[in-house]
């Protein structure tokens, strides 16, 4: 295999990968919603709502390094 092939399948590797920390986050992210939307608990729904920023700004970031990739 050349090494210009071997490149390419690992760039696509890496964008396979970074897609589905994407999607995982993604995935978090939903649940964290349901379970906000569920509590009642005072301190639940501040660690619900610290989770949800936490969960945005990890998908803020793996959205950035997608990017990067991608150009």
């Amino acid at each position: 295999m050349s090494q210009a092939r071997r490149q390419e399948k690992k760039q696509r590797e890496e964008l396979r990968q970074a897609m589905q920390e994407l999607d995982a986050i993604r995935c978090e992210l939903d649940a964290a919603y349901r379970s906000f939307d569920a509590v009642t608990d005072p301190d639940a729904l501040g660690a619900c709502i610290f989770e949800i920023g936490a969960l945005r700004a990890r998908y803020s970031l793996a959205l950035r390094q997608l990017r990067a990739k991608l150009l």
